[in-house]
């Protein structure tokens, strides 16, 4: 809507520039003799059109520009969802704690947190008041609480030092992923809702 406003006032201004013109050099007699009038026009004519195509170029090229950041930070944004839900995947891995999961999910998280609050007002308004901005950290946050509670159990069951340990951790790891799985497969509509916004503001309208 702002550069709608901009490109308006642009050729607002040069519409009004050439009627002023037109008023002052053909239609007044302050400038007598065809010939000169038209001198004066097309010289006139030059400068307004020399200062309008610089207005409209660089409001273009700041389309462009901040189109190609939001862009950027599109890409950058999918991927760290993307990183969210693959460890979450690995998580299950027999090769992978549930202490590092969590720790690989919490700092996914807060990168995506961080890279949500820096976005949302220049290049993403009010990103952060999108339903599917705040439903996507509430679900990621829910995972996150019950990725903890499970790694708590890991850990208390590794410090007991029981026979059964490794049998033990690996039905934690099942209920743990059966607690979350029904939040984790919600997330994946909740995500294309917020890339498909994100995907409409990249082009300024």
């Amino acid at each position: 809507m702002k550069i709608k406003i901009k490109y308006f006032s642009i050729w607002t201004f040069f519409i009004i520039s050439l009627i002023l013109i037109c008023y002052v050099i053909i239609l007044k007699d302050w400038i007598s003799g065809f010939d000169k009038k038209l001198t004066f026009f097309l010289a006139s004519f030059a400068i307004v059109f020399s200062i309008f195509q610089y207005l409209l170029r660089n409001a273009i090229d700041k389309v462009r520009y901040i189109s190609q950041l939001r862009i950027e930070e599109y890409r950058q944004i999918r991927l760290i969802i993307q990183d969210f839900i693959n460890v979450v995947n690995t998580g299950l891995s027999e090769n992978v704690s549930l202490v590092e999961t969590e720790s690989k999910l919490l700092n996914v998280r807060n990168e995506l947190a961080v890279l949500i609050k820096s976005n949302n007002s220049v290049l993403f308004p009010e990103l952060m008041n999108q339903n599917s901005s705040k439903s996507l950290d509430e679900i990621y946050e829910k995972i996150l609480l019950e990725t903890s509670k499970a790694r708590k159990e890991y850990q208390k069951l590794k410090d007991s030092e029981s026979i059964a340990s490794e049998s033990v951790a690996e039905v934690i790891k099942m209920n743990w992923h059966h607690t979350i799985k029904d939040d984790f497969k919600r997330s994946f509509k909740i995500r294309d809702d917020l890339l498909k916004y994100l995907q409409s503001t990249i082009i300024l309208k």
